[in-house]
């Protein structure tokens, strides 16, 4: 009999387990990205978005353009940073309503929002979203906002400013070299004075030699870092 009363015991603590989990933890989790997607401020995929532009109330707008990839188009046409522009991109997607201010506002210019300080647009094929970024509220920890999508004036935590508020020198790829560091078979140094040391990687893709100098033993480890380095090379500022 007791075997069958510790059947029974465990069924009931398998029912109190799955009512538990379900309801305290499955749905919880739902419930939480129902509010989540409730509040977001845009639905988009960022992976689809083919365009940007900054538009800030002073200084010069920043477009990008999605072609075979992501490129800057204005005020220069250059290459991005990548991850820059797939941070603005995931932030964008991402951001959500901290609160609604007023619901069908008469009056922009309170809020910073007649002429926002800055507007953001970013084109996912035929769809167009437009963030305008107005004033910081009193308190100083979110922003007033409007979309196009919405009439209500709401607020976004200030943190994103920092996300959005991109010109074209944080946008712009910084890396000086493109090249791949396992693709590199040879490294020439010239100095000022005109000496010249080159070396290159023989065919066992493990030893460097030094031309002309075949004796000299050269230690992999510090022609690698040299290369890396240089691979990892980034401009701080552009001066023009």
């Amino acid at each position: 009999m007791k075997w069958r009363h510790s059947i029974i015991y465990l069924v009931l603590l398998l029912l109190v387990g799955g009512y538990f989990y379900y309801f305290e933890i499955v749905r919880k989790e739902q419930k939480a990205a129902t509010d989540r997607e409730a509040k977001r401020v845009f639905h988009l995929n960022p992976e689809k978005a083919d365009s940007v532009e900054i538009l800030p109330r002073e200084g010069k707008p920043v477009r990008l353009k999605k072609e075979d990839r992501w490129i800057l188009v204005e005020p220069v046409r250059t290459d991005v940073d990548a991850s820059a522009v797939d941070g603005l991109l995931g932030a964008f997607s991402r951001l959500q309503v901290e609160r609604e201010i007023v619901a069908a506002p008469e009056d922009l210019k309170p809020y910073g929002l007649e002429t926002p300080v800055l507007r953001i647009r970013v084109r996912e094929g035929d769809n167009r979203h437009e963030l305008l970024l107005g004033d910081r509220n009193p308190v100083g920890d979110a922003r007033y906002a409007r979309s196009e999508a919405k009439t209500s004036v709401f607020l976004v935590a200030e943190g994103n400013w920092a996300v959005f508020n991109k010109g074209l020198n944080d946008l712009r790829r910084r890396s000086l070299f493109t090249f791949a560091v396992d693709d590199v078979r040879g490294l020439r140094t010239e100095w000022e004075d005109g000496s010249v040391v080159q070396v290159r990687l023989l065919d066992d893709g493990k030893t460097w030699q030094a031309d002309g100098q075949g004796d000299v033993k050269i230690r992999p480890g510090k022609v690698e870092n040299v290369i890396q380095q240089l691979h990892w090379l980034r401009a701080i500022a552009f001066v023009d």
